[in-house]
């Protein structure tokens, strides 16, 4: 009698458990939001950032902290020669710098990418930051 009341007891919570997981599930993906539009890189010119000069993209330092950087320019570089190269820089807030590496950037116009960056020189308006694109056309 005892292994059926304890079968009894098992078997009631894993029942319950599997019909309140969607609802977990729901309630998750509400206060999250809805998934980040992927900006393939490949896709993405000079032109495309000279547009969002001057505007805020979102930088996923770590899970837990994001950091707001400024798009300061973007300029062409290419040549004729079949190879595309542009330049963009960034500026961020003053003593909060971000070490040379792979992160994850956000605009609301074009979606999210992961982006190398390098932290170059720093003054009393920000922390300044390049990013080199050099690729076949």
């Amino acid at each position: 009698m005892n292994q059926r009341r304890q079968f009894l007891k098992t078997s009631s919570a894993a029942a319950l458990a599997l019909c309140l997981a969607p609802r977990t599930m729901a309630a998750a993906l509400r206060r999250v939001g809805r998934p980040r539009r992927i900006a393939p890189l490949a896709t993405l010119h000079c032109a495309d950032f000279a547009e969002l000069l001057d505007s805020p993209f979102q930088v996923q330092e770590s899970p837990r902290r994001v950091l707001s950087l400024l798009l300061a320019e973007a300029r062409d570089m290419s040549s004729r020669f079949g190879r595309e190269s542009f330049l963009l820089r960034f500026r961020g807030p003053p003593y909060s710098s971000l070490p040379q590496g792979t992160y994850r950037f956000e605009h609301r116009k074009i979606g999210s990418f992961s982006l190398f960056i390098v932290p170059m020189s720093g003054d009393r308006n920000g922390e300044h930051y390049e990013a080199v694109f050099n690729r076949l056309s």
